[in-house]
């Protein structure tokens, strides 16, 4: 299975609007620098086209940090840097995954910014681009745009009068330029690459979230969500509780208010969305329950920053306080509904020996 698509889209909603403001990047027809040194030209992934800052996630990383990794590597701002981010104004961090039909997966991070910073990073990568600061050379204009005009801007790469060979010969190459033959090579790749366009830009354009509710942090947070499931024949009462109360970002997203004093049905569950400062490394929460008709109850630890880190297929089995071995937590990750990242809780009972 090929890597998944993987785009980084910074949004406003100026007051009053009705639509987004989005941040687009518009990629280079050929790349001559990568890790900070001059390589010999080739034609991007995407090349020309009106985006989003991304391209593959690679294996062995966490989809915010591969997001995070892309940002500074093409536009050169460190945005997983939290000094950085406050600058603009970041608020909702709000990773989403879907699988679209016939083309694969598709990962998106929404960084939801003010108005005024939005257009603030735009100028700023704009100067980072001048500068040729990047590590990769892959963009070549930023532009902030109502989502509407955004739309007319998404889609193939059409040839340019001339054509490519002759487009190819009016730039400015840095260092020795490229040979006949290999003018024509590139020409001849970016003929055949300009139908391409990432699906994925199209429906990350479409699915931006609406805008955040109000929150009492002072930091940006990441959406997250979170399933508990009872696996038994008995309903059950459970309730929640921060560990830290520095690790959420607001009342609404807290667990205590999510997961407070609820019955679950046998074979039932419940689902909410909790929001998790990003500086926090962990946002440890404390689950407590009893089965209906039971004296006993029965507590454990679970991390909701696992959401943000594992992968789906990753199974843990969680540490339960009280009842002398009577029950069992899985742990699993999920996509939610909405395509953000779930953690699946799952109480069960061990049968007894």
């Amino acid at each position: 299975m090929s890597d998944p698509e993987l785009h980084l889209l910074c949004y406003a909603w100026p007051e009053g609007a009705t639509e987004p403001s989005v941040l687009m990047v518009r990629r280079g027809i050929v790349q001559t620098r990568s890790d900070r040194r001059p390589v010999p030209p080739f034609v991007p992934r995407w090349a020309g086209q009106w985006g989003w800052v991304g391209g593959a996630q690679g294996a062995g990383r966490a989809t915010l940090q591969a997001a995070y990794a892309m940002f500074l590597d093409q536009a050169g701002l460190d945005l997983a840097d939290p000094g950085v981010s406050l600058r603009y104004g970041v608020g909702a961090i709000d990773p989403r995954t879907w699988d679209d039909d016939g083309t694969g997966r598709i990962q998106a991070v929404y960084l939801q910014c003010s108005a005024a910073g939005l257009g603030a990073l735009g100028r700023d990568i704009a100067g980072a681009l001048h500068g040729g600061t990047p590590a990769e050379d892959v963009l070549q204009n930023v532009e902030v745009l109502p989502r509407p005009e955004a739309a007319t801007r998404i889609g193939p790469l059409a040839p340019p009068d001339g054509g490519w060979l002759q487009r190819l010969e009016e730039v400015a190459w840095p260092g020795t330029p490229p040979t006949a033959a290999e003018l024509s090579a590139l020409a001849d790749e970016l003929a055949a690459c300009g139908g391409a366009w990432p699906v994925g830009s199209r429906l990350a354009l479409d699915r931006v979230p609406g805008p955040a509710a109000a929150s009492s942090a002072s930091a940006p947070w990441i959406e997250t969500a979170a399933a508990i499931a009872n696996n038994t024949p008995q309903a059950l009462r459970l309730g929640a509780t921060a560990v830290d109360e520095d690790d959420w970002a607001s009342a609404d997203g807290r667990p205590e208010r999510v997961f407070a004093d609820l019955d679950i049905p046998p074979f039932g569950q419940v689902s909410a969305g909790l929001r998790v400062l990003a500086a926090c490394s962990s946002a440890r929460v404390r689950v407590g329950f009893a089965f209906e008709g039971d004296a006993a109850r029965f507590d454990f630890v679970y991390d909701q920053a696992d959401a943000l880190t594992a992968t789906s297929g990753d199974y843990r089995v969680l540490e339960i306080n009280g009842g002398g071995g009577a029950c069992s937590v899985l742990q699993s990750v999920a996509v939610a509904e909405d395509g953000r990242p779930k953690l699946v809780l799952m109480i069960n009972r061990n049968r007894e020996v």
